[in-house]
C-alpha cells in the first residue's frame, strides 16, 4: 500500500452497505506518490507530520469517523482498526455526555 489507501467496508460480516462507507488509511501530511516541496516542507513542522492516520467517509465523501490518535507504525494502527472492525454492538457502553 502507498501513502493512501481506500478500503471497503461495504462487505465486512455479510454486511451489504453498497460502498456508502470507506475506510482510508493515510500518512499526515503526505499525498500518495508526493516527493518533495514547499507545502511538504511546511507541513513537516507538525509534531505528528508523517504519522499514520485513518478516517471512514460517507458516499458524499464527507468523514463520519476518524481516529483522533496518530501512529508511528502503520502495523499499530491496523491492529487497532481490527479491534474496532470486530467490536459488536453488545460491547458498547452507554457513558453520560
Amino acid at each position: 500500500m502507498d501513502a493512501s489507501t481506500t478500503l471497503s467496508l461495504g462487505q465486512h460480516r455479510g454486511i451489504n452497505m453498497a460502498g456508502e462507507l470507506r475506510l482510508e488509511i493515510y500518512r499526515e501530511g503526505i499525498k500518495a506518490g508526493e516527493e518533495a516541496g514547499l507545502a511538504r516542507f511546511i507541513s513537516a513542522q507538525s509534531p505528528t507530520f508523517g504519522q499514520w492516520r485513518w478516517r471512514i467517509k460517507g458516499r458524499n465523501g464527507e468523514p463520519v469517523a476518524n481516529g483522533g490518535e496518530s501512529y508511528h507504525n502503520k502495523a499499530d494502527m491496523l491492529a487497532i482498526l481490527e479491534k474496532i472492525v470486530n467490536l459488536r454492538v453488545v460491547d458498547a457502553h452507554v457513558v453520560d455526555g
